[in-house]
């Protein structure tokens, strides 16, 4: 029974998703055709790879991407002038902390994920909801992390706060085995 709701709501979910891509198909290619932004995101994705193929152990550091990666830059004045950093989180941490520190931050996400299903499992009237609102909202923010970095602090306080909350609530609900 289960199995059965698991593959019902994956449909859904993906009927929805090719619905909306139907609906929404002229924004999406006017957006990606009206401005450069994707094109440009091509050579900082090329960057971090470089970067990544030089340090994949232990990365370049924490905050370090675009002091090393202006070193990989052409000198192109322009060029330097507005780069920061890859717009992609993945990439990023994988460049900043190499590739222990991706496995560890997916490994984190999918942590996370896996807490907030179980918790919308319980059935409870009140969390499960909460639970299920959670983890669609930090399953968008994952894909969103493809071409975002989440660089200010509330959005990054909001997932760490989110997987604490289902991590508490998973606890909560586990049985002790007790004393005595």
């Amino acid at each position: 029974m289960r199995g059965k709701r698991f593959w019902l709501a994956t449909i859904v979910a993906s009927n929805v998703v090719l619905v909306a891509a139907i609906l929404f198909q002229e924004v999406f290619a006017t957006r990606m055709n009206a401005s450069a932004s994707a094109a440009s995101r091509l050579p900082l994705i090329k960057l971090a790879w470089d970067l990544i193929k030089h340090n994949p152990l232990l990365g370049v550091g924490a905050n370090n991407f675009a002091i090393v990666a202006k070193d990989y830059v052409l000198p192109d004045p322009a060029w330097r002038e507005w780069f920061y950093t890859v717009h992609n989180k993945y990439l990023l941490v994988c460049a900043e902390t190499g590739i222990g520190g991706l496995l560890a931050f997916i490994g984190f996400l999918m942590v996370t994920i896996r807490r907030l299903w179980q918790c919308w499992k319980r059935h409870d009237h009140l969390l499960s909801p909460l639970a299920l609102g959670f983890m669609a909202g930090s399953l968008g923010m994952m894909a969103d992390m493809l071409v975002e970095v989440y660089r200010g602090r509330p959005v990054m306080q909001a997932l760490f706060l989110i997987a604490g909350l289902a991590t508490a609530k998973q606890t909560s609900a586990t049985p002790r085995n007790t004393v005595g």
